[in-house]
């Protein structure tokens, strides 16, 4: 989950419109690679931007889609992650049409599934000591 720390509103994620729906940037591993190589690598390609510093381990979700009339269980690996990049160039080949910083409440009220809201109150409750939030 690529973060970035705006002053006087907190912090604010990333997320992508993909397919009609908001999301969070992330992919399936490929042979032999790691979650971490996996992450840094996925987020580069859905949203052109340079690799990104993966900080932490925030949390792993499940969720099952349909593959080839097969019901596939997945597992994501969710990492807060930091990027130089301000600009970015959405993956059109994945469906990804629009990229956009958002506060972390309200990208809890766009995102389109239950495990994507799972991982956003994971990266807040991980961010808020940091930043000295005070506890919902």
């Amino acid at each position: 989950m690529v973060f970035r720390l705006k002053p006087g509103s907190g912090a604010e994620v990333l997320l992508i419109y993909r397919n009609g729906l908001w999301d969070l940037p992330k992919g399936k591993r490929d042979p032999g690679e790691s979650l971490y190589a996996c992450a840094a690598r996925e987020i580069s390609e859905e949203v052109g931007c340079a690799t990104p510093c993966l900080l932490d381990l925030l949390c792993h979700t499940h969720h099952t889609y349909e593959h080839k009339s097969r019901q596939i269980l997945k597992t994501t690996w969710w990492f807060a992650m930091v990027t130089p990049d301000e600009q970015f160039l959405p993956q059109l080949e994945e469906g990804i049409t629009e990229i956009r910083w958002v506060p972390i409440k309200q990208a809890m009220g766009m995102v389109g599934f239950d495990n994507l809201t799972t991982a956003l109150q994971s990266f807040e409750d991980w961010i808020r000591p940091h930043l000295q939030l005070p506890a919902p």
